[in-house]
């Protein structure tokens, strides 16, 4: 039995949905909507007609109809038609534009959140960003930067804040993104995995995120003497069964040692997807083209959903944001500084920016200047590389020549303090709102494929920091502007942002591939190893690298450092000959001169009671082979030989003026200590218990706010 109802219909146009719009925002009461709707032409004419197709009894909830006469409204009765087959269908369409529905409220529900795109799209902007006209009472400036590039005193003692102060920080990631654009599939199911579980350096990105984390507790204990959990809040969402496989994701890797209750998981809601004509877009199985809306929902969501709440009851007030797919930011002291810098200036919002790619798209933030009343305010407005042109932003290099933009790049690494989050919010639950249409392959209402150019409403996650103002009586200039309570930090490029987004293409162009992350990886190494006078070669250039192969590896733990300062008093001196590796998964290890030609590993299973002293000693061994097909960003390699010490719980190997040749493997057992030692050119092992106090390292911080180590010895 076929369905009689109108097949197609001509979309309202945005000056006829404008005073229904209106009137919606207005309502508060979904029986004040659902007659708002009832008056509307289209759903007079329309909606008795739907229910005179239905072939089941069916009686809707007041929040039920709101919905199909929303959609009746918008002139999208394909939508209608197709999930009105069945009672099953219909309820599944409820059930997925109910939180849309719910979510953009303050816009008008669903019909604003349509009328919202539409308005966007007519836009002629350069790729239909939301306009951010300037008025005469206000100005654009550049933005202070805090610089990290330097580690003065003043930034040490920002890295100290922000090393004492964890316990009142939480960590928030948006995990909602799929990796369709990296070709990661599941291999039984064919259905795309999240971003979060791409292999990364011998491990998922998630887990690299929560490595970091460890390391930064780590520090804390080291320095305080007490252990502590960060509370981790992550936002997912239901697309190509994110939420599920992240959930699954943990629960295989055991919570990665931390106690389930450390973390919160909230979805956000999935959007219509709509073409340039305005019409809403399916996919192939005749459900409608969902994607989630942007980082951007990230504040209200949490609000909603009693995120908030739950950092508040752990005692928490303050949060990092970073993204699962930038695996560099943990590098060093840039997170700590950030934090510092918020702590310990009473700041409300942070960024971390660095030196931007000419032609890349990423955003930059300027600060906004507003003549009040009595006085001028000052925010940070991020601005969209969408809109560079409109703003009179010239996306130019800051040298003739040069790679890097005269505008630094805004990341999504930030700092907020959470009750102004809250307030903000009042003001602005949806910050930063865009469309950016790209072309697509889509199904239309006759289950007809197409292409075209595709767009749902995004919102981003930087610009709730425009209602965080700072107001002063007088006009701020020059340095004056760093007494705003938001503020950005500027750190090298290579240590701030380095995406993996995309699947390399072989076309020798790298921003935003694992392989281009891999390479500033590499980079970070050897200013690593340069600084603890460790003789390294340098990095092959992108093109040699994947021709022949990296000229070395270095692989280390976070909890090693993370910062270089504190890594270079672990390591002293040595060599890693032209393609050798040196992968060091422990924190405690001690490594003065040590040569490598080949490959070693030195493994702690318990990162935390493992220890290891090498002094004088050399490894020579075939090491890699490089006629193997590796894929070394994720650390999938072959070897010829490998020497591999091992150490179980709290075993402890020390070796001095030993010269290991060939590969091999040592194993430690819990608790003992293994001796090495070489005699007329032979090796000998002394195996004895080993004393809890031996081969770990003792952290201070000095006056000058320098964290300095020392080995442990009995009192």
């Amino acid at each position: 039995m076929v369905l009689i109802f109108q097949k197609e219909s001509e979309a309202p146009s945005v000056d006829r949905l404008a005073p229904l719009v209106r009137q919606l925002c207005g309502a508060r009461r979904v029986q004040e909507k659902a007659a708002l709707l009832s008056r509307f032409s289209q759903v007079q004419k329309s909606f008795q007609e739907f229910l005179n197709t239905l072939f089941f009894p069916k009686t809707f909830r007041i929040e039920e109809e709101v919905i199909l006469k929303a959609l009746i409204a918008l002139g999208q009765q394909e939508v209608l038609r197709i999930y009105g087959k069945n009672e099953e269908r219909l309820s599944l369409l409820f059930e997925t534009l109910s939180p849309v529905d719910a979510f953009y409220e303050e816009l008008g529900g669903l019909v604003g959140y349509h009328f919202k795109m539409l308005t966007l799209l007519s836009k002629k902007e350069e790729q239909g960003c939301e306009k951010q006209s300037l008025n005469p009472f206000e100005r654009r400036l550049s933005p202070p930067l805090w610089q990290l590039t330097e580690k003065n005193l003043m930034i040490r003692k920002a890295i100290l804040e922000g090393i004492l102060r964890l316990p009142e920080i939480g960590e928030i990631y948006p995990l909602g993104g799929a990796g369709d654009r990296l070709s990661l599939i599941d291999d039984e199911t064919k259905e795309p995995l999240p971003a979060a579980v791409l292999p990364f350096l011998g491990k998922t990105l998630l887990q690299g995120l929560i490595e970091d984390v460890q390391a930064r507790e780590y520090l804390y204990f080291k320095l305080r003497g007490r252990k502590i959990i960060t509370n981790i809040a992550i936002m997912t969402s239901h697309e190509k069964q994110n939420h599920r496989r992240i959930l699954e994701l943990f629960e295989r890797a055991g919570w990665f040692g931390r106690p389930k209750e450390s973390f919160f998981f909230f979805s956000q809601p999935l959007v219509p997807v709509i073409n340039t004509e305005g019409k809403w877009c399916f996919e192939e199985n005749e459900r409608l083209f969902l994607k989630p809306g942007g980082h951007g929902v990230l504040w209200k969501l949490a609000q909603q959903q009693g995120v908030f709440d739950w950092f508040q009851k752990k005692g928490v007030q303050k949060a990092l944001v970073r993204q699962v797919n930038n695996p560099v930011a943990g590098c060093d002291y840039g997170l700590l500084a950030l934090a510092g810098i918020g702590l310990s200036r009473n700041k409300t919002f942070g960024s971390a920016a660095c030196p931007r790619l000419v032609g890349s798209q990423e955003g930059t933030s300027v600060v906004r200047e507003r003549i009040r009343k009595g006085g001028f305010s000052y925010s940070l407005a991020p601005i969209e590389y969408c809109v560079f042109k409109e703003h009179g932003v010239i996306d130019e290099s800051e040298e003739e020549g040069g790679v890097y933009s005269k505008y630094p790049s805004n990341t999504n690494i930030l700092f907020v303090d959470l009750p102004a989050i809250r307030r903000a919010i009042n003001k602005s639950p949806i910050p930063g709102m865009l469309v950016n249409p790209k072309r697509a392959v889509y199904f239309d209402g006759d289950g007809q494929k197409r292409e075209g150019r595709i767009a749902r409403l995004e919102c981003t996650m930087q610009n709730i920091s425009e209602q965080m103002e700072s107001t002063f009586s007088g006009r701020l200039e020059g340095s004056s502007l760093t007494e705003m309570s938001s503020f950005l930090t500027y750190n090298q490029r290579r240590k701030t942002i380095s995406c993996t987004k995309r699947k390399y293409g072989g076309d020798g162009l790298f921003l935003e591939t694992p392989e281009g992350a891999f390479l500033d990886v590499l980079n970070n190494a050897y200013e690593l190893l340069t600084r603890c006078n460790c003789k390294v070669p340098k990095p092959r250039s992108p093109k040699l690298f994947f021709e022949r192969g990296p000229s070395f590896l270095f692989f280390y733990l976070s909890a090693l450092g993370p910062l270089f300062s504190i890594i270079a008093q672990k390591l002293k001196g040595g060599k890693l000959l032209w393609g050798s590796e040196l992968d060091l998964h422990i924190a405690d290890v001690e490594l003065e001169n040590v040569t490598i030609k080949g490959s070693v590993l030195l493994h702690a299973e318990d990162e935390n009671k493992g220890a290891a002293q090498l002094s004088n000693a050399m490894f020579v061994n075939e090491g890699i082979d490089f006629r193997a097909p590796n894929l070394y960003w994720k650390k999938e390699i072959q070897y010829k030989e490998r020497f591999e010490i091992i150490l179980e719980g709290a075993g402890f190997f020390v070796a001095e003026d030993v010269h290991f040749r060939g590969g091999g493997r040592i194993i430690v057992p819990d608790g003992m200590r293994l001796i090495a030692q070489e005699k007329r050119g032979e090796l000998f092992f002394i195996k004895e218990k080993r004393d809890p106090f031996s081969g770990n390292w003792h952290y201070t911080f000095t006056d000058h706010a320098k964290i300095e180590l020392s080995k442990l010895t009995k009192s």
